[in-house]
């Protein structure tokens, strides 16, 4: 059987390949770096697939967490799809205010397993608000 992969990750920093049990013994937590990409489902006019920012940010994503890894203990969570409602250029909305609670629900969770800094990687344009806020309310 192959394997399924949740996002383009380095399988050592995937928080999805890591056992729960994994994070209690995670080396040098308050130093470490967690980082939850963001990606929309948008239809840019361009006449790309509606990932076209998860497969450009992924992939880039990737090859900095490679080369960024071994100078800092990271972890990536998979990452969150969706587009803000009621745009008409989005798919798979999501209220504002849900995207928002969503977001401290897994910022909350990244609290809960011990670590003390997380990034968010935004790849959409029609969600960086929404993001830079959410950030900001956190960081608060």
């Amino acid at each position: 059987m192959s394997m399924t992969w949740l996002a383009d990750a380095d399988f050592d920093t995937a928080w999805a390949h890591r056992a729960w049990s994994d994070f209690d013994a995670f080396p040098d937590k308050r130093r470490a770096l967690v980082i939850l990409p963001v990606h929309g489902f948008a239809d840019h006019g361009l006449g790309l697939p509606l990932d076209a920012e998860e497969a450009a940010g992924g992939a880039i994503l990737r090859r900095a967490v490679t080369k960024a890894k071994s100078v800092l203990p990271l972890v990536v969570l998979p990452p969150l799809r969706f587009g803000l409602a009621p745009y008409p250029h989005t798919h798979f909305g999501l209220d504002p205010d849900d995207a928002h609670a969503l977001i401290r629900e897994i910022s909350g969770g990244v609290k809960d397993a011990g670590f003390t800094r997380l990034v968010f990687f935004c790849t959409s344009p029609w969600n960086k608000e929404l993001v830079d806020a959410a950030a900001i309310d956190l960081r608060a």
